[in-house]
C-alpha cells in the first residue's frame, strides 16, 4: 500500500540532519513571510493558524496564511548535502559520511558525476532518508522560545553542575558554551544559519513540531 499523505520538501543544515538521526531534534522554525505587502500577526486570534493583518494598495483585510511547510499529519523529506567519495565509490551524505543506499539510476543527477557535489537544494526525493510527520504548528516570536523548545530545535545538554542545573552545547560539539541557558545556545545556532542581526530582528515564525518516520512506514 503505497500511502497518499501529502508531503513537502524542507532543507537542514548538517548540524541540525545530526540532531534528527540522533532524535534529539524535533522541531524547526522558519521566519514567516507576507505573499504581499506589509503584515502583522493578529495575536487576538487562532495562533495555530496565522492571521495577517495585511496592508498593501489595495487590500486592508484580516485573513489566515496557512503554514508552507504543512499542516499535522502531512509530511516532510529532508533535503541535505551531498557528496561522491571516490573510497566508497559511491554518494555519500556530507552530514556524518553515511553512503547513500539506493540505485543511482533512479535520479539522473545521481549517476556517475561530473561534479562530486549535489547541494540540498537538488537533492532528489529518491535520495532522502529522513521523512517527519507534522504533528503541530502554532506561530511565536522568535525569541519567546523556551529553554525546553530550544533543546527540542536540537541544543545538546553538555553535563550537569554539582547541583544538578544542565550546561549546554552546540549540536555534535565537542566542547560546550559555557552558558546554563539553553536559548543562548539556540540564538548562535539561528545566527549561523540566518545572519548576525537575525536574532535581534526577533521576527514572527512558523514553529513546526514533528516526529521521525521510521522506514517501513506506508512502504516508506
Amino acid at each position: 500500500m503505497i500511502t497518499t499523505t501529502k508531503e513537502r520538501q524542507i532543507l537542514f543544515t548538517g548540524a541540525m540532519v545530526r540532531a534528527l538521526l540522533a532524535g534529539t531534534k524535533t522541531q524547526t522554525r522558519r521566519i514567516i513571510k507576507s505573499p504581499t505587502g506589509t503584515f502583522e500577526i493578529n495575536s487576538t486570534l487562532d495562533m495555530k493558524q496565522c492571521w495577517l493583518n495585511v496592508t498593501d494598495a489595495n487590500e486592508q483585510a484580516v485573513r489566515p496564511l496557512m503554514c508552507p511547510y504543512g499542516q499535522p499529519g502531512e509530511r516532510l523529506w529532508v533535503r541535505e548535502n551531498l557528496f561522491w567519495s571516490e573510497h566508497e565509490d559511491g554518494w555519500c551524505y556530507q552530514a556524518d559520511n553515511d553512503m547513500l543506499e539506493c540505485e543511482y539510476s533512479e535520479a539522473p543527477i545521481l549517476q556517475k558525476p561530473l561534479k562530486s557535489f549535489i547541494p540540498s537544494m537538488h537533492m532528489p526525493r529518491v535520495a532522502s532518508r529522513i521523512l517527519l510527520e507534522i504533528v503541530a504548528v502554532r506561530v511565536e516570536r522568535l525569541q519567546d522560545i523556551s529553554a525546553d523548545d530550544s533543546v527540542a530545535e536540537g541544543v545538546e545538554v553538555s553535563h550537569r553542575d554539582t547541583s544538578g542545573m544542565p550546561w549546554y552545547k552546540l549540536p555534535g560539539w565537542e566542547k560546550p558554551i559555557n552558558v546554563s541557558d539553553a536559548k543562548i545556545v539556540y540564538q548562535h545556532i539561528w545566527e549561523t544559519i540566518n545572519g548576525a542581526d537575525s536574532w535581534k530582528a526577533n521576527p514572527w515564525v512558523w514553529v513546526v513540531e514533528f516526529r521521525k518516520v521510521q522506514k517501513g512506514a506506508d512502504n516508506v
